[in-house]
């Protein structure tokens, strides 16, 4: 269901660098929610600005292909302007092993809490 503790509120600030002729370079930020339908489903929606005056907006879908393991996430935006493609279709891939971290913390945590005399 869309708002229980799987859903996350994000804002974001970044730059991306462009080498078209020269190098060109653009502040990004945003606001994003990621709205969890189920276990393995989200909505994505986003909406962003490049230099703080070319507002975007996208959406799309994010898919746990592997739960706690790789995700897939399938968006398309556009530009606020007439004709602004950008950012477009696209698709991105993330490894998101929850487990590698899990030991790691426990670990960690095992080892503040034990003394050895």
């Amino acid at each position: 269901m869309i708002f229980n503790e799987s859903s996350v509120l994000h804002i974001n600030a970044g730059f991306e660098a462009v080498q078209e002729e020269d190098w060109e370079y653009e502040i990004i930020t945003g606001i994003r929610g990621d709205f969890g339908i189920n276990e393995r489903f989200t909505i994505l929606s986003e909406v962003a600005a490049a230099n703080f005056g070319d507002f975007f907006y996208q959406g799309g879908l994010r898919i746990s292909i592997i739960p706690d393991l790789l995700e897939m996430d399938i968006t398309y935006g556009e530009g606020f302007r007439r004709m602004e493609t950008a950012p477009g279709f696209n698709i991105g891939i993330a490894f998101t092993p929850d487990r590698l971290w899990y030991a790691y913390n426990n670990q960690k945590e095992h080892s503040l809490t034990t003394s050895h005399f």
